[in-house]
């Protein structure tokens, strides 16, 4: 194996085999020699693990959260909950400004008419209440 190695101080020093430890000091020799071991032997195969990336449910429907269904089933009820009151909220806003419209539609016509009574209906007198039957 030929080439040469960089090493401190700018010196090229040629490449060594692990067999070749000639002037290493002890306790980098006995490193080596224990760091031998894990290495494979000459002509012996080595498999790495290949990794395999499969996707999951996390993965593929991650970008889909408003159909997740592992979402609490309390939390959606209350946001539809949430939802429909306020499309009600809505839906009563829209009717009490149409009643108004056609309230302010209905003075306009009373006031063409010439009728300037009171816009304000005279409240209906209260129904008198039966007096309890006193026969004995």
């Amino acid at each position: 194996m030929g080439g040469n190695r960089l090493i401190g101080g700018g010196s090229h020093v040629p490449w060594r085999s692990i067999d070749d430890l000639r002037g290493v000091e002890r306790a980098l020799h006995k490193l080596l020699l224990e760091s031998l071991s894990l290495l494979p032997k000459v002509g012996e195969a080595v498999e790495a693990p290949r990794p395999v990336t499969l996707p999951t449910d996390g993965v593929v429907y991650e970008p889909e959260l408003a159909h997740c269904s592992s979402c609490e089933p309390a939390s959606i009820a209350e946001e539809q909950i949430a939802l429909e009151k306020a499309k009600a909220d809505e839906n009563k806003a829209c009717a009490e400004a149409q009643m108004l419209a056609l309230e302010v539609k209905r003075r306009q016509l009373l006031l063409e008419k010439g009728v300037l009574d009171p816009f304000e209906p005279a409240p209906n007198p209260p129904n008198p209440t039966p007096a309890p039957n006193s026969n004995p």
